[in-house]
């Protein structure tokens, strides 16, 4: 595939879903802007303008199935084609689960999952009939093993890999890509109440990484490169042992 020109993407306005923006943003460049926020996603806007960059912003929840399609549509109907897109918007909201409130986590899922295949999957058809296209799950080092108080964003991102890896094989031989992404802590508002981030990474180094991947044609990409090794190994151990870590040594 050529440099990219027409990319959609969730979570933009801030975050890695701004930088990905940034990134990607230059004269020629087709950007579908996806948040919640309208005035963060519309100063991310006016700027990228500035670059040469036409931007279509959409303030919509990504969780919302039929408003996603519309705007989709919209998107597809002004540009013609597409040739990347970022599910990234994502949500990891605490929860009281021994209090029995199901909430936070019921929209932990509905935005991090529902969210992703209502971003990826209405691409899909359009992307095989071209017979290229990239598609990009922002999944999580998370989603390798659950974590107390925050298993259903571990669960979560545990779901994002799996449904984009399946929705990889579905794709095998179409000229369309997916890619799994799994970040570890990155410098963003979502992780910036963590009592501990190690191994922290700036967007901009993540956004670099992650358009990398992209350019290489990786079907998975994780970092920082130490949880490439460390991840499945932390998968093997005893449930006992990881309670007993996650205590002694607590991120949240």
């Amino acid at each position: 595939m050529n440099k990219p020109q027409r990319i959609f993407i969730t979570g933009a306005s801030d975050g890695i879903g701004a930088g990905l923006a940034r990134y990607y943003a230059g004269a020629g460049s087709t950007l579908g802007l996806v948040a919640r926020r309208s005035e963060l996603l519309h100063t991310l806007a006016d700027e990228l303008h500035c670059s040469g960059t036409v931007v279509h912003v959409y303030v919509q929840d990504v969780a919302d199935t039929d408003g996603m399609a519309m705007i989709i549509k919209d998107y597809l109907d002004r540009t013609g084609g597409i040739d990347l897109v970022f599910a990234n918007a994502g949500v990891a909201l605490p929860g009281n689960i021994l209090a029995g409130d199901a909430r936070p986590a019921a929209r932990v899922f509905q935005t991090n999952v529902t969210g992703l295949v209502n971003t990826l999957i209405p691409f899909v058809p359009i992307m095989v009939q071209q017979r290229y296209g990239v598609l990009v799950g922002v999944a999580s080092v998370a989603g390798f093993r659950a974590y107390p108080r925050r298993e259903a964003y571990c669960a979560s991102k545990a779901a994002v890999r799996t449904f984009v890896e399946g929705l990889r094989m579905d794709l095998h031989g179409t000229g369309v890509r997916a890619i799994t992404v799994n970040p570890g802590f990155v410098d963003t508002e979502m992780t910036r109440d963590a009592r501990q981030r190690p191994l922290l990474l700036s967007v901009d180094q993540a956004v670099r990484i992650i358009a990398s991947g992209v350019a290489h044609g990786r079907d998975i990409v994780t970092f920082p490169w130490p949880l490439r090794l460390a991840g499945p190994l932390w998968r093997l151990l005893p449930e006992g042992i990881v309670r007993v870590l996650v205590n002694r040594f607590p991120l949240w």
